[in-house]
């Protein structure tokens, strides 16, 4: 692992390494970021007090099933956070298709934790991945969702992990923990995957979405709504199965899902 504490983007680097044929597992990770991104090239607001990381997957064969591998993301960076015991309830914090860490809020609704990217570069996947850790270093998000953060569910691990220095940064040790746990799932899950696709794993989704019987819509990079309905789970391609009003089941592949 490479670790910094302020840098441009991690996803810089591991685009360099994987540039260089870097094995699968290498991650970048860093305490600050100077031009971080997140999906579709959106600006990520990355300052201290959050945690970003970014992780080479090799994937082989079609990449027909690889759009799935930031769902896959998104399972590691939930377990991980369980694992360490960052957060109080971990079955409050869910994941809202197709890979948005949230945290679901007791008066309804959600708050987001982290978000994730992918990227295919030079013969691999560059997954990063950003968490809000400290509300008081606020992270902020693309404006389309308010943040949620780690401490404000602390778990019985989080000071001991998630501790800061007087600057307001993560403590580098339990920050490098922190991003290790969830790369090596991360990199756990591919065997399985390379193998089966994301089938395995479907059911593990689903347990916890966050938007499984909610009604949505479904709107594409042009804020244009496509689909509306009721979520009635993920398939095991890694697509949102909707049902419309008329009853009829859409298969969403892509695009940003709202509350309605």
């Amino acid at each position: 692992m490479e670790f910094y504490r302020q840098i441009d983007s991690t996803n810089t680097v591991v685009k360099k390494a994987l540039e260089q044929g870097c094995n699968q597992g290498f991650c970048c990770a860093a305490l600050e970021q100077t031009a971080g991104y997140g999906r579709q090239g959106r600006s990520w607001s990355s300052p201290l007090g959050g945690l970003y990381f970014s992780v080479v997957l090799r994937p082989t064969g079609s990449l027909a099933k690889a759009p799935t591998l930031a769902l896959l993301a998104a399972l590691a960076i939930r377990e991980g956070i369980a694992q360490l015991q960052l957060v109080e309830r971990p079955e409050e914090l869910l994941i809202k298709w197709p890979n948005d860490v949230v945290l679901a809020q007791p008066e309804g609704g959600f708050r987001k934790v982290c978000g994730i990217s992918s990227e295919y570069h030079a013969g691999g996947v560059c997954v990063g991945m950003g968490i809000n850790v400290l509300r008081q270093a606020a992270v902020e998000t693309d404006g389309r969702y308010l943040p949620g953060y780690l401490s404000d569910v602390a778990g019985p691990r989080f000071e001991e992990l998630a501790g800061f220095d007087a600057a307001g940064a993560l403590k580098e040790p339990g920050a490098r923990l922190i991003a290790q746990t969830i790369a090596e799932n991360l990199v756990g899950y591919m065997p399985l995957w390379q193998e089966q696709g994301f089938a395995p794993f479907a059911e593990k989704y689903n347990s916890c979405s966050y938007l499984f019987g909610k009604n949505v819509a479904v709107a594409n990079s042009m804020d244009q709504v496509q689909f509306q309905g009721m979520v009635c789970g993920i398939d095991a391609q890694g697509r949102m199965m909707m049902q419309t009003p008329e009853g009829e089941i859409k298969l969403v592949v892509s695009g940003e899902a709202h509350l309605v």
